[in-house]
């Protein structure tokens, strides 16, 4: 078994005292020594010819910095980061604008929500990835994952599941329609084995609403798109006047599957 993680051999290695040749090494993230002929690395670097130089450090920065007018900084954390890691600055020091009535425990603590873990948001079908498109703002190229092409039911729930496999320090949050939902909503089961944690906003349309939408704005009558009984010969199209719904209860199907189940009817009560 290697002794440690990482070896960069051979370079012109500059330390806060001198620049002298030698290689580095590398332990559970930190150097753990200098010297020649280090004990091997499970990953070794040959840096001939090379210099080896400790992570800058850019105490003048502007990220996801607010002005006074409301008009924020194009890089956030992310952006901003992954940019000084590329060129070789490993520690950055951005300003907390503190603005009029502002205190200055108030400000760092936005500077540190900002700087945390970015939630995902992700939807794959109906009429919401058009207006997820129009008025969604996300800060983060991760933090938007939504399927276009090809309108791809039942893809939601099982997708937040992959993005939640793969970045499990972020915050998932799934949208879906209930038809979609319908299709397939059993990876919710999956998700609690797992222990994976998924906020799902099932939005009940008691139908294929975008579908329907869709059907009337070719002059045509939506056909058999909302959940209601067919009764007397009746089409099933939209256009008839029938409160006969069926009693389809989503929300009760979610908690069988051992969702934890908040029910919502208005704007307020899902932001509460």
């Amino acid at each position: 078994m290697s002794e440690y993680d990482l070896v960069i051999r051979n370079g012109t290695v500059a330390t806060a005292a001198d620049i002298v040749s030698c290689d580095v090494a590398i332990k559970d993230g930190v150097v753990a020594t200098l010297g020649k002929d280090l004990a091997g690395g499970t990953r070794e670097i040959d840096a001939t010819g090379r210099l080896v130089l400790p992570g800058g450090i850019d105490s003048h920065c502007h990220i996801e910095q607010r002005s006074s007018a409301g008009v924020v900084c194009a890089d956030d954390f992310y952006s901003a980061t992954v940019a000084a890691a590329f060129g070789g600055t490993t520690t950055v020091i951005p300003f907390a604008a503190q603005h009029r009535g502002q205190s200055l425990r108030q400000v760092v603590e936005e500077y540190h929500e900002a700087a945390g873990p970015k939630d995902v948001l992700v939807c794959a079908a109906g009429a919401m990835p058009g207006d997820l498109h129009k008025l969604w703002r996300t800060r983060d190229p991760k933090g938007y994952h939504v399927e276009y092409g090809y309108s791809c039911m039942g893809y939601e729930i099982a997708g937040g599941l992959g993005v939640k496999l793969a970045a499990p320090e972020r915050e998932v949050y799934v949208m879906v329609g209930d038809g979609s939902y319908l299709m397939l909503s059993s990876e919710i089961v999956t998700s609690i084995q797992e222990g994976l944690k998924l906020t799902i906003v099932l939005v009940d349309n008691r139908g294929y609403n975008s579908i329907g939408s869709l059907s009337r704005s070719l002059g045509l009558d939506g056909f058999g798109t909302l959940y209601r009984y067919r009764r007397n010969g009746s089409l099933g199209v939209d256009s008839e006047e029938s409160e006969d719904y069926l009693p389809v209860d989503l929300a009760a199907n979610a908690e069988s599957l051992g969702a934890k189940v908040i029910r919502a009817t208005t704007i307020d009560e899902v932001r509460a």
